[in-house]
């Protein structure tokens, strides 16, 4: 993400009209604690619940949005 290495875990694909207007692949597209966080692909998007941040544990999507770990636009490259 913008140079850190994150891992992601259990991603969900969703369908291409959940990312409107499409987006460059690898933008967030959306960020719902509840839900996770939304990474547009060129098929639509991935809903990602899981993530582990460099130098931290495996947490939940929400508590690294809590947290301030990641930003709607950012890009995973």
């Amino acid at each position: 993400l913008e140079g850190r290495d994150v891992k992601l875990f259990r991603p969900r694909t969703v369908p291409h009209r959940v990312v409107e207007p499409p987006l460059e692949s690898g933008t967030v597209a959306a960020i719902d604690p509840a839900q996770g966080v939304l990474v547009a692909t060129p098929d639509g998007g991935v809903l990602i619940t899981e993530v582990q941040p460099p130098g931290k544990r495996r947490m939940q999507a929400r508590d690294w949005i809590n947290g301030r770990g990641v930003e709607q636009g950012q890009r995973f490259e």
